[in-house]
């Protein structure tokens, strides 16, 4: 297996070479950048594997940035880094609080305030990036070499979904957040994609590729789908405030395991700065 992906590699690069010299030969008067800046913006989704795919039931799915700087346009080689984020599962539990009107200690009214509580498996990773790229114009295939870390979590966020604000929230009508659970760990692998042409300085981008990631503790979407949440009535909020000691949740143990994964991607190449090419001489019907 490592024989046939070395073979491909070495192949790769001399096609990446035939190009570049196919271009010199061809277009001799073509005014090019002596550098070039490239953005990849794609959806991405995470196909668990090995250990991880054994452990979890979750297809993590979200998005991609990338961006790589090619020092010469002459020469096939381009780096810089990027990140994703992707959501492995989540989950909403509707509750209430309710609220006792008194007048001379009796209550003579009650209302409840909805809550909403949105409990997330979420993940960030980041890699710096060392690419192989075609130049053609047209068609740039390309292989990169990946290289940093991993980071899951999960969170449970405390919505006020009265309308009327009665605790304190910020702007997004949230009263408190809270993770559960959060790792850190590294990650490392390589992807093959390809460049299609779209205009002149936006191209289509599709990848697919392998990284390993090393071992944590992680939560499941099945795992958080199992849980129970509960205001503590001997801990009712006051005064408009409310905070995590509030609440409870029922959270079996944590998964463990390494966190392999296949990554397919889809999106856009964008050039970020294209130059027009010069005219060949003589080709406005003059001759020299």
């Amino acid at each position: 297996m490592y024989k046939s992906f070395i073979i491909f590699l070495v192949s790769f690069s001399v096609m990446c070479h035939a190009q570049v010299n196919n271009m010199a030969n061809t277009n001799k008067n073509t005014i090019t950048n002596k550098s070039a800046n490239f953005l990849d913006l794609t959806l991405t989704m995470g196909i668990p594997m090995a250990e991880f795919g054994e452990t979890t039931s979750s297809l993590p799915f979200g998005f991609s940035m990338k961006y790589n700087h090619q020092p010469d346009a002459k020469l096939p080689f381009l780096y810089g880094l990027g990140f994703s984020y992707l959501s492995a599962g989540s989950k909403s539990i509707q509750e209430s609080e309710t609220i006792n009107i008194y007048a001379g200690g009796a209550i003579i009214d009650q209302f409840p305030i909805p809550l909403e509580f949105a409990i997330r498996n979420q993940i960030i990773n980041g890699h710096l990036n060392f690419r192989i790229q075609g130049n053609s114009p047209i068609v740039k295939p390309y292989i990169d070499f990946l290289g940093g870390f991993n980071y899951f979590w999960t969170n449970t966020t405390l919505y006020d979904r009265s309308g009327q604000n009665f605790f304190d929230t910020d702007d997004r009508n949230r009263i408190f957040q809270k993770t559960q659970l959060g790792n850190f760990t590294w990650s490392a692998g390589s992807c093959i994609g390809v460049c299609a042409h779209l205009n002149k300085a936006t191209f289509l981008n599709v990848s697919a590729g392998y990284l390993f990631g090393g071992r944590l503790n992680y939560y499941d979407k099945n795992q958080i789908n199992d849980w129970d949440i509960s205001i503590n009535a001997s801990q009712s909020p006051s005064n408009g405030s409310y905070d995590s000691n509030n609440v409870t949740n029922t959270s079996a143990l944590a998964n463990r395991s390494k966190t392999d994964m296949l990554l397919v991607q889809a999106g856009i190449s964008v050039w970020l700065d294209p130059v027009e090419s010069k005219k060949p001489k003589g080709t406005n019907g003059t001759r020299r």
